[in-house]
């Protein structure tokens, strides 16, 4: 089983600070064993930080490793994600970037690290819902059409009127998800 390490990036998040505790609760019980959170905050001023910290080390279970680092100004969303990255376990064959408001299903790591094992991609992403009763799809990501144009996949529709779902390498990544 590949080590895994997810770098969730933290900025003055108090205002929906439900939903971000949602995320971490969900890292850290995902049905996967071989991984690593990286809590990143960039300088938050709201009190998020201490509320995160806090919140982890009174729900983290015991066999998930959770580094939380705070950094001393604000570094933007690449300048946070390149700190996870430096931080991460050599060991670590896959990273995670994860949002703060991303409230993962259980075994969204293990589907995906069987489906990038399986596979000749070099890059993932899962579908992402509006919603916790999964009516409405967010994005699912996209792809590259034979004239090299970027196509968005899905985003505003269910999944049944989702049309670019059927096609065939975003459906094995959109059923990755369940």
């Amino acid at each position: 089983m590949p080590k895994v390490s997810v770098i969730w990036l933290n900025y003055n998040s108090y205002s929906f600070i439900d939903v971000v505790l949602k995320s971490i609760s969900s890292l850290l019980n995902l049905n996967y064993s071989n991984f690593e959170i990286i809590i990143v905050d960039n300088a938050s001023t709201d009190g998020s930080f201490e509320i995160i910290t806090k919140y982890v080390e009174l729900n983290k279970p015991s066999d998930v490793k959770v580094k939380i680092i705070r950094n001393d100004k604000n570094l933007g969303y690449t300048g946070g994600n390149n700190i996870g990255w430096e931080a991460r376990d050599p060991e670590s064959k896959y990273v995670v970037f994860i949002n703060n408001d991303v409230i993962a299903h259980p075994d969204s790591l293990a589907h995906f690290i069987d489906y990038m094992e399986s596979s000749e991609v070099a890059a993932a992403n899962g579908l992402l819902y509006r919603d916790e009763q999964k009516n409405t799809i967010y994005g699912a990501g996209g792809y590259l059409d034979e004239w090299l144009t970027s196509i968005l996949a899905c985003g505003g529709n269910t999944f049944d009127m989702c049309q670019d779902a059927k096609k065939k390498d975003l459906l094995h990544m959109l059923m990755a998800h369940t």
